[in-house]
Protein backbone atom coordinates (compact mmCIF):
# COMPACT_ATOMS: atom_id res chain seq x y z
CA UNK A 1 0.00 0.00 0.00
CA UNK A 2 1.60 3.69 -0.92
CA UNK A 3 1.16 6.40 1.31
CA UNK A 4 1.42 9.64 0.26
CA UNK A 5 4.41 11.81 1.48
CA UNK A 6 2.14 13.92 3.21
CA UNK A 7 0.49 11.33 5.21
CA UNK A 8 0.95 11.00 9.01
CA UNK A 9 2.56 7.71 7.90
CA UNK A 10 4.36 9.68 4.54
CA UNK A 11 6.19 12.25 7.01
CA UNK A 12 6.91 9.12 9.63
CA UNK A 13 8.72 7.27 7.06
CA UNK A 14 10.49 10.01 5.23
CA UNK A 15 11.95 11.25 8.80
CA UNK A 16 13.14 7.80 9.33
CA UNK A 17 14.95 7.99 6.45
CA UNK A 18 16.20 10.95 6.86
CA UNK A 19 17.03 10.14 10.33
CA UNK A 20 18.29 6.88 9.25
CA UNK A 21 15.96 5.30 11.83
CA UNK A 22 14.44 1.76 12.37
CA UNK A 23 12.08 1.89 14.97
CA UNK A 24 10.94 -1.24 16.65
CA UNK A 25 7.31 -0.78 16.39
CA UNK A 26 5.15 0.22 13.64
CA UNK A 27 3.98 2.80 15.77
CA UNK A 28 6.04 5.78 16.64
CA UNK A 29 3.41 8.06 18.68
CA UNK A 30 6.77 10.50 19.99
CA UNK A 31 8.11 10.70 16.13
CA UNK A 32 4.79 11.77 15.50
CA UNK A 33 4.20 14.48 18.24
CA UNK A 34 7.90 15.49 17.23
CA UNK A 35 6.37 16.52 13.69
CA UNK A 36 3.21 19.18 15.57
CA UNK A 37 4.51 22.61 15.86
CA UNK A 38 3.42 24.51 18.98
CA UNK A 39 -0.28 25.26 18.36
CA UNK A 40 -0.95 22.74 15.23
CA UNK A 41 -2.31 19.89 17.21
CA UNK A 42 -2.00 21.48 20.72
CA UNK A 43 -0.62 24.50 22.82
CA UNK A 44 2.30 22.46 23.76
CA UNK A 45 3.21 20.57 19.87
CA UNK A 46 6.62 19.27 19.86
CA UNK A 47 8.02 21.39 22.78
CA UNK A 48 8.48 18.71 25.36
CA UNK A 49 10.13 16.67 23.09
CA UNK A 50 12.37 19.33 21.98
CA UNK A 51 13.15 19.92 25.49
CA UNK A 52 14.13 16.19 25.59
CA UNK A 53 16.34 15.77 22.30
CA UNK A 54 18.21 19.29 23.44
CA UNK A 55 19.56 17.13 26.26
CA UNK A 56 19.99 13.88 24.91
CA UNK A 57 21.77 15.34 21.83
CA UNK A 58 23.81 17.51 24.24
CA UNK A 59 25.18 14.42 26.01
CA UNK A 60 25.63 12.40 22.41
CA UNK A 61 27.58 15.17 20.92
CA UNK A 62 29.68 15.89 25.11
CA UNK A 63 30.47 12.47 24.79
CA UNK A 64 31.38 12.03 20.99
CA UNK A 65 33.51 15.25 21.46
CA UNK A 66 35.14 14.11 24.67
CA UNK A 67 38.66 13.36 23.50
CA UNK A 68 39.23 15.57 20.46
CA UNK A 69 41.00 18.51 19.71
CA UNK A 70 38.79 21.67 18.91
CA UNK A 71 41.51 23.81 17.12
CA UNK A 72 41.53 26.60 19.90
CA UNK A 73 37.94 26.78 20.33
CA UNK A 74 36.26 25.28 23.91
CA UNK A 75 34.35 22.19 23.93
CA UNK A 76 31.46 24.89 25.33
CA UNK A 77 32.20 26.51 22.14
CA UNK A 78 31.57 23.63 19.53
CA UNK A 79 28.40 22.79 21.44
CA UNK A 80 27.17 26.35 21.32
CA UNK A 81 27.42 26.18 17.68
CA UNK A 82 26.09 23.07 16.71
CA UNK A 83 23.19 22.74 19.15
CA UNK A 84 22.25 26.84 18.29
CA UNK A 85 19.16 27.36 16.59
CA UNK A 86 20.76 28.52 13.48
CA UNK A 87 22.90 25.71 12.93
CA UNK A 88 20.03 23.08 13.83
CA UNK A 89 17.24 24.90 11.31
CA UNK A 90 19.97 24.68 8.86
CA UNK A 91 20.44 21.22 8.73
CA UNK A 92 16.41 20.94 9.04
CA UNK A 93 15.74 22.67 6.10
CA UNK A 94 18.60 20.94 3.80
CA UNK A 95 17.63 17.74 4.98
CA UNK A 96 13.60 18.49 3.86
CA UNK A 97 12.37 18.23 7.32
CA UNK A 98 10.48 21.92 7.28
CA UNK A 99 7.77 19.87 4.60
CA UNK A 100 6.91 17.43 6.92
CA UNK A 101 6.18 19.76 10.02
CA UNK A 102 2.65 20.52 10.81
CA UNK A 103 1.80 23.85 11.40
CA UNK A 104 -0.99 26.02 12.33
CA UNK A 105 -3.12 26.59 9.09
CA UNK A 106 -3.58 29.97 10.28
CA UNK A 107 0.59 30.40 10.33
CA UNK A 108 2.23 31.79 7.16
CA UNK A 109 5.08 29.91 5.08
CA UNK A 110 7.84 28.87 5.21
CA UNK A 111 8.05 27.78 8.62
CA UNK A 112 10.19 29.52 10.90
CA UNK A 113 14.01 28.53 11.76
CA UNK A 114 12.90 28.18 15.49
CA UNK A 115 10.52 25.98 14.13
CA UNK A 116 12.68 23.45 12.18
CA UNK A 117 15.12 24.18 15.07
CA UNK A 118 12.69 22.98 17.01
CA UNK A 119 11.51 19.97 15.31
CA UNK A 120 15.26 18.82 14.77
CA UNK A 121 15.61 18.49 18.35
CA UNK A 122 11.97 16.96 19.03
CA UNK A 123 12.74 14.12 16.19
CA UNK A 124 16.01 12.94 18.41
CA UNK A 125 14.54 13.07 21.90
CA UNK A 126 11.60 11.47 20.11
CA UNK A 127 14.18 8.85 18.95
CA UNK A 128 15.52 8.31 22.65
CA UNK A 129 11.56 7.88 23.91
CA UNK A 130 10.89 5.59 20.90
CA UNK A 131 13.83 3.59 20.77
CA UNK A 132 13.70 2.79 24.84
CA UNK A 133 16.16 5.79 25.93
CA UNK A 134 18.63 4.11 23.42
CA UNK A 135 21.40 6.64 22.93
CA UNK A 136 22.95 4.82 20.89
CA UNK A 137 20.37 5.17 18.12
CA UNK A 138 19.75 9.08 18.66
CA UNK A 139 23.66 9.00 18.00
CA UNK A 140 22.94 7.34 14.55
CA UNK A 141 20.26 9.73 13.85
CA UNK A 142 22.03 13.03 14.62
CA UNK A 143 25.38 11.49 12.57
CA UNK A 144 22.83 10.33 9.78
CA UNK A 145 21.18 14.11 10.32
CA UNK A 146 24.62 15.74 10.02
CA UNK A 147 24.27 17.24 13.69
CA UNK A 148 28.18 16.38 14.41
CA UNK A 149 30.69 17.31 16.59
CA UNK A 150 32.47 19.73 14.28
CA UNK A 151 36.55 19.78 14.15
Amino acid sequence: MSTSVYSEEGRVNAICAIASYNPSSPTTPHLITALHAPFSFSLIGNRHLALVGDAVLRLVLTLGGFHRTVNGDTPNDVLSTVLSNAHLAQRGFELGIDQFIYINPTQAAPVSENVVASTVKAILGAVFLDSGKNIAAVERSAAAMGIVWLE
